[in-house]
């Protein structure tokens, strides 16, 4: 069994090409069977481009590969694959400039996919600024 080697190091004094990954090796394993998913075909021909893979990207698939986490058809979007905003522990996959971020923070704050029920970015915006306020006058009201 290979080991994950810890954030910032690497095997044997030889560099990855993601220090976040894994051991020497893992990480030409990761590229070429994430290569071989439905969701990595899907992105090159939906976008003309391959998915950015890089330490920088918007989303940490390495840790998402190595908790064994893949990308699902999604019904509210054709059934075309996603992958998830979260482990199952709760870690955040995303990054915070995520373009779909607000959509995890949405279901952890009402419990339903926004896709789902029909609400956009925007609406769930207007939503964080009213609930303040009414938060606010709902306590005032079970004061009296």
């Amino acid at each position: 069994m290979e080991r994950l080697v810890p954030r910032g190091e690497t095997s044997g004094g030889a560099s990855t090409a993601n220090p976040r990954l894994m051991a020497q090796g893992q990480e030409s394993r990761f590229l070429r069977d994430i290569a071989r998913t439905p969701w990595f075909s899907e992105f090159s021909q939906s976008y003309g481009e391959r998915p950015n893979l890089s330490r920088d990207a918007d989303y940490d698939y390495r840790k998402a590969w190595a908790a064994g986490v893949r990308p699902e058809p999604d019904p509210y979007d054709d059934n075309r694959h996603h992958w998830p905003s979260s482990l199952p522990s709760g870690e955040m996959l995303k990054s915070p400039k995520h373009p779909t971020l607000w959509k995890e923070q949405y279901m952890r704050a009402t419990g339903q996919n926004p896709d789902a029920t029909g609400v956009t970015e925007a609406q769930w915006q207007q939503m964080q600024q009213q609930v303040p306020a009414k938060a606010i006058i709902d306590a005032l009201r079970r004061s009296k």
